[in-house]
């Protein structure tokens, strides 16, 4: 009976799993959308960073995300546990963003960018089982448009 009454109990009508990782998955995109478009500017001014050099610190931060969300399926799979890599992930990345205030070369912030892309937004690939993982695919980017709307004003407040 107990089974039964947990396996019913929603947040904001989702399962609490996929409300919980919307949240967290908000949060991360939220502070990462309020640092990532001040970073040229930062660049630019304060540390005399060239353009192209700009460019290589996204380039690499961009692809190391896409390169990790290809392997991070097959890496869940091998281990057999996929809560311990959304939680490293998400940790992580929560982390290592406020040592953007203590650069002061662009290689500090490519290392920065490149750790916070290498930990960022596991894919839906490592939720357990199939039908979780459909739940994640509709569901978990539930906050997005909330997080679209407030990122532009959060960094200007």
């Amino acid at each position: 009976m107990a089974r039964r009454e947990q396996s019913q109990a929603k947040i904001a009508g989702l399962h609490p799993i996929v409300f919980i990782t919307g949240m967290v998955s908000l949060l991360t995109d939220l502070s990462s959308q309020m640092i990532v478009p001040a970073l040229p500017l930062f660049l630019t001014t304060v540390l005399h960073v060239q353009v192209a050099e700009i460019g290589v610190i996204e380039g690499i931060a961009e692809s190391t995300a896409s390169i990790l969300k290809l392997f991070s399926g097959w890496i869940s799979d091998r281990i057999g546990r996929r809560k311990p890599l959304m939680l490293a992930g998400y940790g992580f990345s929560n982390l290592i963003k406020p040592l953007f205030a203590l650069t002061a070369t662009w290689g500090q912030v490519l290392a920065i960018r490149f750790l916070d892309r290498f930990g960022s937004s596991p894919p839906c690939s490592l939720w357990g089982t199939r039908r979780m993982r459909s739940w994640c695919f509709g569901h978990r980017t539930w906050g997005w448009p909330v997080d679209w709307l407030r990122s532009p004003t959060l960094p200007s407040m």
